[in-house]
């Protein structure tokens, strides 16, 4: 159902967010979103702009945007915990990042600090080293996450 409307509509709402997402829709576009699925909560209490009224599509749009910086979970009893198995130099970095990790490493993803995936490489299992070419990432931190069977190892890196 939508504001004033008592006609039950077909389909999702907002159909950029997650299935269980469920919302509060108020007067001049204020929003209380909840979906358990990914532990979100996000409320608009903004008033409306001055051309007129905020749509109801807004939170579908809401939704649209934060699934662009949404960052994958990851379980901490993964996380290797028995010292740095990879080192990444130099740090910070220019032009170029080189990566060491073990061997039988399965899977190399780098993020920037909003979450966004910049890189996702596949690793041979015999490669130990990979060098990135980083002159045209944009200035920040990001992470370097090297997926093994043994879990999953992440070090943060600087670009200036």
């Amino acid at each position: 159902m939508v504001p004033t409307l008592q006609t039950v509509f077909p389909g999702s709402y907002a159909p950029n967010a997650p299935a269980d997402m469920y919302a509060a829709l108020g007067k001049n576009g204020q929003i209380i979103s909840i979906a358990p699925s990914s532990g979100i909560v996000f409320i608009r209490m903004g008033n409306t702009g001055s051309t007129g009224e905020v749509p109801f599509l807004f939170c579908n749009e809401i939704w649209k945007r934060l699934n662009n910086i949404i960052c994958a979970n990851t379980p901490v009893q993964n996380l290797m915990q028995n010292g740095s198995k990879i080192h990444t130099f130099p740090n910070p970095i220019k032009n170029e990042l080189s990566v060491q990790f073990p061997s039988g490493s399965q899977q190399l993803v780098v993020r920037n600090l909003m979450g966004k995936e910049i890189l996702n490489l596949k690793i041979s299992p015999e490669l130990n080293e990979i060098t990135i070419e980083t002159k045209n990432w944009n200035p920040g931190i990001f992470t370097i996450s090297i997926y093994s069977q043994g879990g999953i190892e992440v070090k943060k890196v600087i670009k200036n």
